[in-house]
């Protein structure tokens, strides 16, 4: 079986599992090849998904900013004045997500949510615009389907092991499995539903697959 470490529609796994049968049973592969040449697909399916973004980063308005910038204006012309203002208007106004216009838009590996990086303006040639790890989750996958499908070249349980990926063949007498990870921790945040989309692909790339391949044999049976 294919083991996947985050939450996949049901549906989908099942479909996968359908597959990888089919595959065994009309290719006549074996156990450890089936799993590997699904596992290739998926990640294929996953790197397809996750196509490269913008270059550049956009700015984005400021909600905050907007909602409280009457309310922040008052408490500076207070401040300018001498006058005293309640707690949690100087709280607002120590944090600079609330008194900067505009921010822009980032994820960050390890980093729960969206990261804003706060700024008072629009400057095209701002250098935090710019994603330096553009296109690094498509070519996670395709690391991760590349040592999918390699795996069938070693018997038994294997560990291959990157920064960002990991992917581990497990053997024993009773099953063979495949456990990809994508760590990438934003992933699902800047692709969502990428791993239920890359699982649901590669499973009618299979299933294309095979059809294809029962298609030639029944024009070739029909030639003879």
């Amino acid at each position: 079986m294919v083991e996947m470490t985050t939450t996949v529609d049901p549906k989908s796994l099942a479909e996968l599992s359908a597959a990888i049968e089919r595959l065994q049973t009309e290719t006549r592969r074996d156990t450890r090849e089936a799993i590997a040449y699904a596992g290739g697909k998926v990640a294929e399916s996953g790197r397809a998904a996750s196509k490269k973004g913008k270059r550049l980063r956009p700015f984005r308005d400021n909600p905050d900013f907007k909602a409280q910038a009457k309310t922040l204006r008052w408490a500076r012309k207070q401040q300018r004045q001498g006058k005293p203002i309640p707690a949690y208007v100087q709280t607002m106004l120590a944090d600079i997500n609330n008194t900067t216009p505009f921010y822009i838009e980032s994820y960050r590996q390890g980093k729960e949510g969206v990261h804003r990086i706060p700024r008072f303006e629009r400057n095209p040639s701002d250098p935090a615009r710019t994603i330096k790890n553009r296109g690094l989750a498509a070519q996670i996958w395709g690391i991760m389907a590349a040592k999918s499908y390699d795996s069938t070249k070693r018997p038994g349980t294997s560990y291959r092991r990157g920064r960002h990926w990991s992917v581990v063949k497990t053997e024993d007498k009773q099953d063979i499995a495949l456990r990809m990870v994508n760590k990438l921790g934003y992933l699902e945040r800047a692709y969502p539903g990428i791993t239920t989309t890359a699982v649901t692909n590669g499973t009618r790339a299979l299933v294309g697959m095979l059809e294809r391949k029962i298609a030639r044999t029944v024009r070739k049976a029909n030639a003879a």
